[in-house]
């Protein structure tokens, strides 16, 4: 999941999976088969790009928590 600021609107493109600009904020999430290289790499790799914040989240390190991603991003 990412973050896109409204600066970098014009620049997307539907037709791409992957776009060609850097996220605000990219969120990874762990699956059962990431390892904790894989996610520090995939971490130095948005950062070194110009990605200002990565967060990693662990669903089994917070049991039961859940959240509406509109609340992360509600606009004030």
């Amino acid at each position: 999941m990412s973050f896109i600021r409204e600066s970098k609107r014009p620049l997307m493109n539907m037709h791409l999976r992957v776009q060609r600009w850097v996220p605000g904020l990219a969120i990874e999430i762990v699956s059962a088969n990431d390892t904790f290289e894989k996610l520090a790499q995939k971490a130095r790799r948005y950062r070194n790009c110009g990605t200002a914040e990565v967060w990693i989240l662990s669903a089994e390190t917070i049991p039961g928590f859940a959240i509406r991603l509109g609340d992360l991003f509600s606009r004030c």
